[in-house]
């Protein structure tokens, strides 16, 4: 790693890479979590909300 001098005025950008290891383990606990809290009807209105949407970004002819 070096490190430089930066004036006055100029930008500075910070990055930090993360393994794709990790970050996806920690996708899928999230993924797993979605869903945590809430009642069986409130999992069934939002799955039913998600399924009448299959075509959401689908093809758009004759809309």
């Amino acid at each position: 790693m070096s490190f430089k001098t930066v004036s006055e005025g100029q930008h500075v950008r910070i990055v930090i890479e993360t393994s794709f290891e990790e970050s996806f383990e920690d996708l899928l606990e999230l993924a797993a979590k979605v869903y945590e809290g809430l009642s069986d009807d409130d999992i069934d209105s939002i799955e039913k909300i998600a399924h009448g949407r299959r075509d959401f970004s689908g093809d758009r002819k004759g809309a």
